[in-house]
């Protein structure tokens, strides 16, 4: 039987930093059965930016069991129960995007027998959306992921790399990797370096689409989706500039002070050494009388080594131009790494 397929929801830069955080620490589970995290230095990865388009959320799915149905965002549709034309354009184009999945089996191995194969893109162009670029063109089907989906339980969907993807020419389907696209190496240690060079990336699309000046058409962009793989997944994460915002749920590119950013992780480095987090925490445990760490007092913890820092290197903050709300919340993320690793360390736990 004939399921949506949906596509996930593509979160901020901040979420993104999370999970990627969270996937790179990950060690396993210990024998109780609890997560265990290790405080190693993150990745340096490189992320790809793609035009994201303003349109609507299309996707074409496909199994051998129930064949080839089309979907909106939150519905599968047909001809007679349409969004902006789409599944009409599927209907016509029927031949051609047999021809895609085909391919797709021949060159990965995917060939809907054991999956359902989902690819996902935007329905965009005239009378779809206004106000951009791409909304003065034809309608067409920009494609930017292809996701599968094994009928196995226990068994993730993945996404297939979108560069290895290389779809038939045909008649208004495209592959948005074949537009312009952005490259920036984001060190997941302190990602936020990275934010300035990104909104850069989201501005000059929102001065100019590139997707539709390649056919000849002026007009805004809307932004720019980066994605990049670690461990085998996909992470994705949006941008948009500020004459496409409007009401829009999605956060604007905001800038970030570069140098008052590096400046805060200068000062943290300084003011937290090793002595000061074991000897906040032997204070906070009373480890000299045989007291031992304990995670549900995590926050005393954190707060003994902010108290302790406020009291003797507050001059040090003071001369550096930075107040205690500029730089608490990176202490406490500082103190608490060093603290989950001691945890770790000794007992085993997260």
């Amino acid at each position: 039987m004939k399921k949506l397929i949906k596509m996930p929801s593509i979160e901020q830069f901040r979420s993104a930093i999370h999970n990627i955080t969270k996937a790179a620490r990950f060690d396993g589970l210990n024998e109780d059965g609890v997560a265990v995290y290790n405080q190693n230095p993150l990745p340096i990865l490189t992320a790809t930016g793609t035009v994201k388009l303003h349109g609507t959320n299309a996707s074409v799915c496909y199994n051998a069991r129930d064949g080839l149905w089309v979907q909106s965002k939150k519905n599968i549709i047909n001809v007679e129960n349409d969004n902006a034309g789409f599944a009409f354009f599927v209907e016509v184009h029927q031949d051609l995007f047999k021809t895609i999945f085909a391919n797709i089996g021949r060159e990965h191995g995917y060939t809907g027998e054991d999956e359902t194969i989902t690819i996902f893109g935007e329905w965009a162009g005239i009378g779809i959306q206004k106000g951009v670029g791409v909304s003065e063109l034809e309608k067409a089907f920009y494609i930017f992921g292809v996701k599968i989906s094994p009928n196995s339980e226990g068994i993730d969907a993945f996404w297939l790399d979108q560069k290895d993807i290389r779809f038939p020419v045909g008649p208004n389907i495209y592959n948005i990797i074949d537009f312009k696209t952005f490259n920036i190496v984001i060190d997941f240690n302190n990602p936020l370096l990275s934010n300035n060079e990104m909104v850069k990336m989201v501005q000059s699309v929102e001065d100019e689409c590139p997707v539709s000046k390649q056919f000849g058409v002026s007009g805004i962009g809307e932004g720019i989706v980066f994605t990049v793989k670690f461990k085998d997944k996909t992470y994705r994460w949006k941008m948009k500039g500020d004459k496409h915002a409007g009401e829009s749920k999605v956060k604007t590119a905001d800038k970030v002070d570069d140098a008052k950013l590096q400046l805060i992780i200068d000062i943290v480095e300084k003011v937290t050494p090793e002595w000061r987090l074991t000897q906040m925490y032997d204070e906070t445990f009373d480890v000299i009388n045989g007291g031992c760490g304990d995670i549900k007092k995590t926050g005393d913890y954190l707060r003994a080594v902010i108290k302790d820092i406020m009291k003797e290197e507050l001059i040090v903050i003071s001369e550096a131009g930075l107040a205690p709300k500029d730089i608490n919340s990176s202490i406490a993320k500082k103190a608490r790494s060093w603290f989950m690793a001691k945890l770790n360390k000794e007992f085993g736990i997260e």
